[in-house]
């Protein structure tokens, strides 16, 4: 996270999520045209106080969430996951319906699903896990899944919306819903 402010009473207080370590002016200016992070400005005004307080706030509660999913990814690195146990999660994060339609794109999709368990990016030391099927979920809702686009923006932002947004970020938490609950670990409430 990079902190900026002009110290002039004019200058808004910057927040932004970077990549670059700054250590000097150069190194402020390649973190400040990075493209892509999340950006928090507060204006100075007579409420930019309480904003701040807010935004710190935010970035509390931001930063007990990560240490919570890194204790949860810790547990479900070591926790045994099973073949039928992944197909228990497909069956109920993307059910078939009962109608006789024709679900053969669904079934193809479905079976991606279950192949990513065994094939997905980075798994190799974690296969047969609960975080090796999230990570099987996760590539499947983030790169294979399609997303619906309406024309009116770039398909790559519209994959993005979904997965920060959407309805790829919403699979992945009715997911790990279903994954933590096949191996009985309670997630702690929003």
């Amino acid at each position: 996270m990079l902190g900026t402010t002009g110290h002039d009473g004019v200058t808004a207080v910057g927040i932004k999520n970077v990549a670059t370590r700054v250590v000097c002016a150069n190194t402020l200016g390649v973190a400040l045209g990075e493209r892509g992070g999340a950006v928090w400005k507060i204006q100075h005004t007579a409420n930019a106080r309480e904003r701040l307080e807010e935004a710190g706030k935010a970035f509390r509660q931001m930063a007990r969430f990560y240490e919570q999913l890194g204790e949860l990814a810790n547990v479900l690195a070591v926790t045994p996951f099973t073949d039928r146990q992944m197909k228990t999660t497909v069956d109920a994060v993307m059910p078939v319906p009962m109608d006789d339609g024709d679900h053969r794109r669904l079934q193809v999709e479905r079976e991606k699903v279950v192949q990513l368990f065994d094939t997905a990016i980075g798994i190799e030391r974690l296969r047969g896990t609960a975080w090796a099927a999230f990570q099987g979920w996760t590539e499947y809702a983030d790169h294979h899944r399609l997303v619906r686009n309406t024309g009116r923006q770039d398909p790559r932002k519209a994959r993005l919306e979904s997965i920060w947004m959407g309805r790829s970020a919403a699979m992945k938490q009715a997911v790990l819903q279903a994954i933590t609950s096949q191996v009985g670990i309670q997630l702690a409430a929003a």
